[in-house]
């Protein structure tokens, strides 16, 4: 029986517009199927699931027993285990649920397999799930869950969990879903004379009377829009679940940037890190003992492998934990006093002992042996010194083993005695063996077999660990250092400027999806010296026009690829700093691995797109020294259902003319040199008319309300329905049609017909104008206005109106303005000056900054939502009074100090070019 299961193509190639992305039979009773695309020249993949024995070094005999719609099961020809299939289409992939169930004596090792016949190109690609290489030379394999080995922190980079032919048309590939415990897979690519024989495999030990749940996924694709982009995509659209932040979208710490450990190590300026976009901080080390993170009494006084020393991680937010001599009473007390202190403002990150991978090694042989991993399959088993620098640390598996139990116990501990925001994640990579008890118990997922016998991966631990934080202690995000479990946000631990940041790009990207990325490193500091090594023989102006370019350079591989980097980067760098607020906004909206854009030029700009659909936005940049105007056309059947109006994303006002037909949108790009240009999707329209249409697009947006005009031209009325794009922070009230308010549903859009789409701010009341008008300071440029709180001002409204003080206290500091005159009040105030009033927890509903005459009203219902507000009132405020932090270092720099005094460049900032602004209307 053949169940014909159809995957609809959304793509806009002529030749297959219409027309299913493929068709496929269930397996026969060889376990042989095929995948078919349908279209002027049929292509026709055959395709078989297999089982290899491991003990036998054979493939089995499989017989069909049942196949139905539901299910296909087969035997196996020595009657000791069966095989089930369920297959299902998920997004435009296929989805194979199997089971398999051991019925004999013995435990057996399988290594089911998916394999398929390509035909040969002239120009095919292998993306192995860790490279994409050209087909040269035959046969080409991957075996196992790591990549090349890197020298950083004894790092391994994770290969993706899926492989592909590309082809000169269309892509096959096959795969596992994402975050799935498997602990060994494989990819290979062999020559079968004019066809390639294409192979993805698992590995499972599969003891008596167990039964093996496993997930395999197989399409095949249209090659279009770069290489091994497609099938990726493919999978994010299949499973976005996996690829976005378990703790949502709407968490205050996980979409800000980090600012490495200055904010841990020394007290913390709230200021200074709002105005960096700070929101989360890798809290390092704030234990005395690896494997104990809580801190036990009985585990307290021991003897370390060194003598305990002062190091500049026993310096926790400017209090010194000298383990020397500190007893255990004020260890605890000293920990909680610093994290009930700085904890939620900074977004403190709680470092549990490197994801639990290591532990102190007289504690693991003493108290937890059984968690020890013998086999690294080459990965180091011991580390020293590291995150303490008296301690010996060795690898442990912290799943169903005793170190497992006591560290899940431990992390309630902390989380109940100091109540942290999130937990970071360390070393959370695969390619470690373990081999000990726990991977002998039937009932451990992922074990897999070599040659050696049963293990099970490092990732499997891990994975079961993020999970248990997101369902043990729901709300806590988990900051991966690495890309193995499902985290809400990754740390990539390489420079931009370091060689091994292209070989690990952008496979960490495809890895981690559309959670929010740091890339850590050391800015130019480093490189500098290598790049240029005659700076001394340099002027000032030639040395900051290189400058200049490393920092563009930056900028484009952060909007290329959904990163974020640390101060050591920004520090002078005028044009990092003014473009972070749009950095951040696309990057919430999801980094996508398939850019379906190309431009009619022949040199190579950087692209990237994030969202989907609606709610697009395309990144372009141009490396070259002159602007370029290129027609562009985008690939609406990529992005999603409907075809899709454009404009530049510019923070006060734009136009954009656009040409869609058949599936694709077309204007003319704006490519200005060495600056970033975004476009946004300002709706979708669900039909568009055969011939076409064309729509000019524009906007005007302020403080208060955001208005998108779309202009149609003489085309003939057509009806369709609009989608309107969300936007954060903003609702949508009130679409017209030339002139009449209407529903987005079952529009009749009419010749030269003009549609507008209101927005208004939730929080704002007020223009941009209002702002630059009101009377902050006086003559002298001192900040002069009351702060006026309610008798007897709760804590939360004494907490805003300290920071927002702070605002103009940050601004005296750094000669923005003169002096502070700002007064804070409770009750009653002085009448006739300029004042900001403050409510919170007053019985008002709304959160909302209102302007009246001279007085400033900000209300919030609870002291949470009041951090929110006053935060982006504070951003607001930055409208009125810019400040650029210069090449001044902090801790480590992006400069070199011996640069820093050559050039006199300490208080300089690199030229700021307004790259996201039509007009500037500065205030003061």
């Amino acid at each position: 029986m053949k169940k014909i299961l159809t995957i609809f193509l959304l793509a806009a190639i002529p030749a297959l517009a219409q027309q299913p992305e493929f068709t496929w039979s269930a397996p026969d009773k060889n376990g042989t199927f095929q995948l078919k695309i349908a279209g002027s020249k049929t292509l026709a993949i055959p395709g078989k699931i297999r089982i290899y024995n491991g003990k036998s070094k054979k493939y089995d005999t499989l017989k069909l027993v049942i196949s139905n719609a539901e299910e296909i099961r087969f035997a196996s020809g020595r009657g000791d285990y069966t095989l089930v299939i369920r297959p299902e289409v998920r997004g435009k992939l296929l989805l194979f649920n199997n089971s398999l169930s051991n019925t004999g004596k013995t435990e057996l090792f399988l290594q089911p397999e998916l394999t398929f016949e390509f035909p040969k190109g002239k120009s095919d690609h292998f993306f192995n799930g860790y490279e994409t290489l050209p087909v040269k030379k035959l046969p080409l394999h991957r075996a196992g869950l790591k990549g090349r080995p890197e020298k950083k922190l004894a790092g391994i980079t994770q290969v993706f969990p899926a492989a592909g032919v590309i082809g000169k048309d269309f892509t096959l590939f096959a795969g596992q879903v994402p975050h799935d415990l498997v602990s060994y897979h494989a990819a290979h690519l062999l020559d079968e004379q004019t066809r390639y024989r294409f192979t993805f495999d698992q590995r499972h030990a599969v003891a008596p009377g167990q039964t093996v749940d496993f997930r395999m996924i197989a399409g095949l694709t249209a090659t279009r829009y770069g290489k091994e982009q497609a099938m990726i995509q493919r999978i994010f659209d299949s499973f976005p679940e996996l690829f976005e932040p378990v703790v949502g979208w709407d968490n205050p710490y996980i979409w800000g940037t980090e600012q490495y450990l200055v904010s841990w190590l020394d007290i913390p300026d709230y200021e200074e890190e709002r105005r960096y976009h700070a929101t989360l901080t890798w809290a390092f080390v704030p234990f005395k003992r690896a494997g104990d993170i809580y801190g036990e009494a009985d585990l307290w006084d021991y003897k370390p492998l060194r003598p305990f020393t002062w190091w500049y991680n026993t310096r926790i937010a400017g209090k010194v934990f000298d383990y020397r001599n500190l007893a255990w009473e004020k260890f605890h007390n000293q920990r909680r006093e610093v994290w009930n202190k700085y904890a939620k403002d900074f977004g403190y990150a709680f470092y549990n002992s490197a994801a639990g991978v290591w532990c102190e090694d007289q504690l693991a042989v003493q108290r937890y042996p059984d968690s020890i991993v013998d086999d690294t399959d080459n990965v180091k088993k011991y580390l020293s010194p590291w995150c303490t620098p008296w301690d010996q640390h060795v690898r442990v598996f912290s799943y169903q083993t005793s170190f497992g139990d006591k560290f899940r116990a431990d992390m309630k501990k902390v989380h109940a005695e100091l109540g942290m925001p999130g937990f970071a994640f360390d070393c959370v990579t695969p390619g470690a063996y373990y081999r000990g008890p726990a991977a002998q118990n039937p009932d451990m997922p992922g074990r897999a077999w070599d040659d050696k016998g049963v293990f099970v991966d490092q990732s499997v631990a891990i994975i079961k660990l993020t999970d248990f934080v997101h369902e043990e202690i729901p709300g806590t995000f988990v900051w991966l250092n690495g890309i193995t479990g499902r985290g809400d946000s990754c740390m990539l631990e390489y420079g931009i400027f370091e060689d091994s940041f292209r070989s690990v790009m952008p496979l960490v990207r495809y890895n981690a999806g559309q959670i929010p990325m740091q890339t850590r490193g050391y800015g130019f500091n480093r490189f500098l010296f290598d790049y240029l090594p005659d700076w001394r023989n340099m002027s000032q102006k030639e040395f900051t026009d290189e400058l200049q370019k490393l920092s563009v350079h930056l900028i484009f591989n952060y909007f290329q690829y959904g990163l974020t980097g640390t101060y050591n980067t920004a520090n002078g760098c005028s044009l990092e700093q003014y473009i972070m607020p749009e950095l951040l906004a696309v990057r919430k909206l999801g980094w996508q691995a398939q850019v379906p854009l190309t431009t009619a030029s022949d040199k190579l700009f950087y692209a990237a797109r994030y969202g989907t659909g609606e709610n697009s936005i395309i990144f372009m940049g141009n490396p070259y020294a002159e602007s370029a105007v290129a027609p562009a056309e985008i690939g609406n059947d990529i992005l999603g259902e409907d075809d899709y109006i454009f404009i530049r994303k510019m923070r006060d006002q734009a136009s954009t003319e656009n040409f869609l037909r058949n599936r694709s949108t077309c204007f003319e790009a704006q490519l200005l040199s060495r600056l970033p240009v975004l476009y946004e999707s300002v709706c979708g329209l669900t039909n568009v008319p055969d011939g076409g249409i064309e729509v000019t697009a524009s906007v005007q947006k302020d403080i208060d309300k955001i208005v998108y005009q779309l202009q149609f031209a003489d085309n003939a009325e057509f009806a369709t329905t609009l989608r309107p794009r969300k936007i954060e922070d903003f609702e949508l009230s009130a679409i017209t049609l030339n002139g009449r308010k209407v529903s987005a549903d079952s529009l009749k859009i009419p010749a030269n017909g003009k549609i507008t789409l209101e927005y208004r701010s939730k929080y704002f009341t007020f223009k941009k104008s209002d702002l630059m008008r009101f009377k902050f300071t006086d003559a002298g440029r001192r900040a002069d206005f009351e702060i006026v709180l309610p008798e007897n001002a709760n804590t939360a409204e004494i907490r805003q109106a300290v920071r927002l003080k702070n605002v103009f206290d940050f601004l005296v500091k750094h000669h923005v303005l003169t002096g502070n005159n700002i007064v804070i009040t409770q009750g009653n105030a002085a009448g006739g000056n300029a004042q900001i009033v403050i409510r919170i927890g007053r019985g008002d509903a709304a959160s909302q900054v209102a302007l009246s005459g001279n007085q400033w009203l900000i209300t919030a219902p609870d002291a949470a939502a009041a951090d929110l507000l006053v935060r982006k009132f504070s951003y607001v405020l930055d409208q009125r009074y810019e400040y650029i932090f210069p090449f001044h270092p902090r801790a480590w720099d992006c400069l070199h100090p011996d640069m820093l005094k050559y050039f006199d460049l300490d208080q300089a900032r690199l030229p700021l070019v307004r790259c996201f602004e039509n007009s500037s209307q500065r205030g003061e």
